[in-house]
């Protein structure tokens, strides 16, 4: 903690937690005005354990180039070799009977998968450095919000010993505590999408470069002619997936995220037998988990994942990374969202410290990522989890998932490099089309999957099908390659209305029930 006499108590901006989201903001704060008076308040003594380990391009760029960390990056972390998919069905019996979906050489653009401890330590103190205070272990216990005024913040120190500390500007980086949203009522839960997660590290868990080397594992190992190890990669299944992500000191984060209206539990199964339970659903997940041990202390759960808010800035705060909203760990777009959230805020907060009206910029920051938070969903996540463990369906939806990230959000920082990062992903008004198109087709595949899963046709060619793919890049073959996947969607869709479902099928699956017990609705379409 450094310690400072009552009088300088008073500071331009006091940011709300000193992890990823928060030291971020303050140190492109202080980076562009380096006389500001930024304090932090961090709760914990040391950084612990949590997920958000895994970046994806933007995100890489974001901490490597914007923030300048990619020499701590390369150092202390592991370079990430994209996503890859595992999918099976009941004729496979192990991970090399499993079907895939992933790079065939090492990725064009590595990014990282991130020790969340090291990582958001060094980024506290170069905030430190570059002149921020620091209260550390510090709780707030009270936020006074006075629009255009000063803001009054609250907190204990250990030992009982309270501040009172005032600023112009309060950024929120409490993550999922959300301090202001919920002071001021703006948090909602996605309810449309009920997702939640259980998750953990162990030791023991294979190196799959090793697995490929195993007597009858050779051709499975052979086939990719990248590093499988340090990807993200997936088990998936129906209505669930599992993610595995190595960590530099050894250890290997795994975690499952489902959606409730498919999967469910009995009552009193505990966390750690609910995801075992899901990871031995897949064909490799004995085969991986033979000699795992969960570190100790160090299993969470969430329920209910997602949620967003109806505001993310007043004229005297701003709310960044989860503390502004959250919307779905799969494609790893938390540090994406982090990386927006944090560069707009800064700038936001720079804004108001100089100008002295700025209500019409408050209105285009809550107008830009309210927009590109129900754009996001709607294009990429209503009801995916419906058609997410059918490797024929998911192999289209990934790689044009991905191909339109590249497209439209990746190529344009890329090109602008920090001129388009207060401008979070499907903002823009010419991002509309691209919206309908993604949601139009989300809303046909999950057609597909119902009537598949109905017909017990789901995940057919989950079994030994490898679907490898090379790196996208910026120039015209990106949107040949687009177009082509358009047409292979289509040629799915009119495959798919000339099956007929065959007699004695097995019919379509109950919706699971909720604790209390009546039947959730299965589809969106009856929702």
């Amino acid at each position: 903690m450094t310690e400072i006499p009552p009088q300088d108590l008073n500071f331009d901006v006091v940011v709300i937690g000193g992890s990823l989201s928060g030291s971020s903001t303050a140190l492109q704060i202080l980076r562009r005005k380096p006389k500001c008076r930024l304090c932090i308040l961090e709760k914990s003594t040391d950084f612990g354990r949590r997920v958000g380990e895994s970046t994806v391009e933007v995100s890489a760029y974001f901490l490597g180039k914007h923030l300048n960390l990619s020499d701590h990056l390369n150092r202390k972390h592991l370079i990430k070799q994209g996503l890859r998919f595992h999918f099976g069905n009941h004729r496979s019996q192990r991970l090399a009977d499993c079907g895939e979906v992933g790079p065939h050489y090492n990725v064009r653009m590595p990014s990282y998968q991130v020790d969340r401890t090291i990582l958001d330590a060094e980024l506290l103190q170069q905030c430190q450095d570059s002149g921020a205070t620091l209260f550390r272990p510090c709780t707030v216990r009270e936020i006074e919000l006075n629009e255009g005024g000063d803001q009054v913040v609250h907190c204990e120190l250990p030992g009982a010993e309270s501040l009172t500390l005032r600023a112009r500007w309060i950024v929120d980086a409490s993550g999922r505590s959300t301090l202001i949203g919920r002071k001021l009522g703006l948090i909602h839960p996605n309810t449309e999408h009920p997702i939640s997660s259980i998750w953990a590290r162990f030791t023991g868990i294979p190196n799959w470069e090793e697995l490929g080397r195993k007597p009858g594992n050779i051709q499975w190992g052979s086939r990719v002619h990248g590093l499988r190890d340090t990807g993200t990669n997936h088990l998936m299944g129906d209505g669930y997936w599992i993610w595995l992500i190595p960590l530099s000191n050894g250890e290997t984060s795994i975690g499952a995220v489902y959606d409730e209206r498919l999967i469910s539990f009995p009552k009193g199964v505990s966390l750690a037998d609910r995801l075992l339970d899901l990871i031995q659903r897949h064909p490799g997940g004995n085969e991986l988990m033979a000699e795992a041990k969960m570190c100790e202390g160090d299993l969470h759960f969430r329920r209910k994942i997602s949620y967003f808010s109806e505001k993310y800035a007043g004229n005297g705060w701003v709310t960044v990374g989860d503390a502004a909203a959250f919307l779905d760990p799969f494609y790893s777009p938390g540090m994406d969202w982090i990386a927006f959230t944090s560069n707009a805020a800064s700038r936001l907060v720079l804004a108001g410290l100089k100008e002295s009206f700025i209500d019409q910029r408050i209105d285009r920051h809550n107008e830009n990522f309210s927009a590109s938070y129900e754009r996001w969903f709607r294009a990429i996540y209503k009801d995916k989890y419906f058609y997410l463990g059918d490797l024929q369906i998911m192999d289209i939806a990934f790689r044009t998932d991905l191909g339109m990230y590249y497209l439209g959000v990746v190529r344009p920082l890329m090109k602008a490099r920090s001129k388009n990062w207060n401008r979070p992903p499907f903002s823009h008004a010419k991002a509309k089309r691209a919206v309908w198109f993604l949601a139009r087709r989300n809303a046909r595949f999950v057609k597909i999957a119902n009537r598949r899963r109905a017909s017990g046709r789901f995940g057919q060619l989950n079994h030994q099908t490898y679907r490898p793919f090379d790196s996208y890049g910026f120039n015209w073959t990106l949107k040949m390659r687009l177009a082509y996947l358009a047409l292979r969607s289509f040629g799915l869709e009119i495959k798919e209305a000339f099956k007929r479902s065959p007699k004695g099928s097995s019919p379509t699956p109950k919706s699971p029930q909720n604790e209390q017990g009546y039947e959730l609705q299965k589809t969106s379409e009856n929702r």
